[in-house]
């Protein structure tokens, strides 16, 4: 199990992620011996947040892919499926519940430590992981590879294979708290591995994996090696101002949500606009309370109701209801703010903009009667264009979600699809939807509504008067579009896409807006979710059945002229052994024997036997004596060993 990458990472506040060498240590006391605190030195060697801000001075409308199954989408960083190593990783946030697994920040082989005769350890393999930047709530699942574990205590409990067994794994964790928790039993295995190594603000994940004798290994480990280590988690809380119990600037006061509201608010006020003092991992309470007093609180009614949609009831056609808009999105750090907005505003159908002071609105995905109406005493000019592109045309989406059933994997549901369009086109035209949300009736949901605005019949571009800039702030306006006596449309549209004018008012993109897209038939429209099948384990090998085991003096004491002497004294025998087991091309078989229930085996391989129900084995010479244990085990192709057989006892005397 040795692992010779040969580097440790000294982590130190969220974004201390750089890589040591194991001597490198030494480098962290000269810095905290001069007086460097070594979280700070850790943030100043971070990964930088990127991305510009998204309101620009043009008051640009912020769309989401969600409003045209268009524009940029957040990709899933690729913890959500493997662990990785590199040496500088990006720092990676969830919402929601999912399954993360993280980057290697250490990746050894323990060479033990001394207690009196023994080495404690030695050959231990010693990872551990970076996995989530910030605190979150709880720890609920433990995954080695694609293997769901139980724990006890920090003992990985054995598989019904007998993988992991006799307690040779452990898995430790923190919550991401600053200041960090060092994992002790780490350090006790790799000295290097001091207490200042105790990541400040990073959920962080540590295991051991202890040696075992080569025979045993697949056993133990049957991919070969230790698997990486993933957990599923509730991740980040919120600030929810509806709960009087918070506030604002005290987030130990925050919860653990799904609100995909509630998380694209948290995004914003704190990754976004909060501002950090000099070393600081994140946002203090004074700069979050004038965050949120600046873009939030101006606007909460918004936000309230948006909110409250979210957390609104749907009906399931298996009975009881869900939540209507809920997030499992996860991503790096690194990814621009309007990607990040796009994933969480995409699971709500979202619509984000910001008012004339900078305020933020936003509205979830559910039409209302509109309050504003413009007509050509606004209107300047306009274009409208009926039908839908033809190469642009899709008339099917394959609809997938992330599954709490399938390990937090991404699975299809039901797709979603136009089959008045699939007649008219005679084919289906089929594109995917792929947002990170919980459920296959949300993303159905989510599907009908991205679907109804894309094949919207009309759409078009319209620019205002200064009068006409009362639309801003609204997701549907009524529109009268008349020239010279015509009437090209008159009715509700939705802005997908506002500008301001500087000389004057606004220039906004829309389509149709159809009141009839909140209905919803759960029997008919939820769809299903993608089928649950048993995880495919390796079945457990039974053992053999010795059926005789007789002892066989051909040879022993033979004179020169080729009489046997049974009286005379013999230094051996040998033993003949028949036993049964699977019949399979891959099997080779094992015999041992030792003289009485004392001391060791003497084992020996016999990879030469046909394949067959009942195998006949021939041992090597064993001691002449009354008392001599004999087993038979076998093993096959994947590495994987059965257990050794019931003792037979035989008697060699002649």
């Amino acid at each position: 199990m040795g692992k010779t990458l040969g580097t440790i990472v000294s982590i130190a506040a969220a974004a201390g992620l750089a890589y040591l060498t194991l001597g490198a240590s030494s480098a962290l006391s000269t810095l905290a011996a001069a007086g460097v605190d070594i979280g700070t030195a850790g943030a100043i060697a971070g990964v930088a947040l990127t991305g510009a801000g998204l309101l620009s001075a043009s008051y640009a409308l912020q769309t989401t892919s969600g409003l045209l199954g268009l524009g940029p989408k957040a990709p899933k960083p690729d913890t959500t499926d493997i662990a990785r190593k590199i040496p500088i990783p990006p720092r990676v946030a969830g919402y929601g519940r999912s399954k993360l697994f993280g980057t290697y920040i250490l990746f050894e082989t323990s060479e033990g430590y001394d207690a009196g005769f023994s080495t404690i350890g030695a050959g231990t393999a010693v990872d551990v992981y970076a996995i989530h930047d910030g605190p979150i709530d709880a720890i609920e699942q433990y995954y080695l590879g694609d293997d769901l574990v139980t724990l006890v205590g920090n003992t990985v409990q054995e598989g019904t294979d007998g993988r992991y067994k006799d307690g040779k794994v452990k898995i430790y964790a923190t919550l991401g708290e600053t200041p960090g928790t060092w994992l002790s039993a780490i350090g006790s295995l790799i000295p290097a591995w001091d207490d200042s190594h105790r990541g400040d603000g990073v959920v962080i994940v540590g295991a051991t994996f202890e040696a075992v004798k080569a025979k045993d290994f697949q056993d133990v480990y049957p991919t070969g090696l230790p698997p990486a280590v993933g957990i599923a988690a509730r991740w980040q809380k919120c600030f929810d101002w509806r709960d009087e119990a918070q506030s604002v600037d005290d987030p130990s006061t925050w919860t653990w949500t799904e609100n995909a509201v509630l998380q694209t608010a948290h995004y914003k006020l704190v990754r976004e606009k909060a501002k950090r003092e000099p070393g600081e991992v994140f946002p203090s309470g004074p700069n979050l309370q004038a965050t949120w007093g600046r873009y939030f609180a101006p606007t909460v009614t918004y936000w309230t109701a948006a909110a409250d949609d979210a957390d609104s009831d749907v009906a399931l056609k298996a009975g009881g209801t869900e939540p209507r808009y809920r997030s499992c999105v996860a991503h790096e750090l690194t990814s621009p703010h309007k990607e990040v907005i796009s994933a969480l505003t995409a699971c709500f159908d979202g619509w984000l903009a910001a008012r004339a002071d900078g305020a933020l609105i936003v509205y979830s995905g559910r039409y209302y009667d509109p309050t504003v109406s413009i007509g050509p005493d606004e209107i300047l000019s306009f274009t409208v264009t009926d039908g839908i592109d033809d190469e642009a045309e899709f008339n099917e989406y394959a609809v997938s979600y992330v599954s709490a059933d399938h390990q937090f994997s991404t699975v299809d549901t039901t797709p979603w699809q136009d089959t008045a369009a699939i007649e008219a086109a005679g084919a289906i035209k089929s594109t995917g939807l792929a947002n990170q949300v919980p459920s296959h009736g949300q993303a159905r949901r989510l599907a009908k509504r991205t679907m109804m605005r894309a094949r919207a019949p009309k759409r078009g571009t319209l620019t205002t008067n200064n009068a006409g800039m009362a639309v801003r702030g609204e997701r549907f306006v009524n529109v009268h579009l008349e020239e010279a006596g015509t009437v090209f449309y008159s009715g509700p549209v939705e802005i997908v896409r506002l500008t301001r004018n500087l000389l004057f008012g606004v220039t906004f993109d829309w389509v149709l807006a159809d009141p009839s897209v909140d209905d919803w038939d759960p029997a008919t429209e939820e769809g299903d979710p993608a089928p649950v099948g048993e995880s495919v384990t390796p079945s457990a090998l039974f053992p053999p059945v010795i059926t005789s085991a007789t002892v066989d003096h051909t040879g022993i004491g033979e004179t020169e002229g080729g009489e046997i002497t049974p009286g005379e004294a013999a230094s051996g025998a040998r033993i003949l052994i028949e036993a049964t087991g699977p019949v399979r091309e891959d099997m080779t078989w094992y015999a041992r024997w030792r003289v009485g229930t004392t001391g060791s085996w003497s084992e020996r391989e016999y990879n030469d036997l046909d394949p067959m129900l009942g195998v006949t084995i021939l041992t090597e010479f064993v001691p002449i004596a009354t008392n001599i244990n004999v087993q038979v085990s076998y093993s096959i192709g994947d590495g994987r060993s059965s257990p050794w057989s019931d003792v037979e006892v035989v008697d060699t005397t002649f």
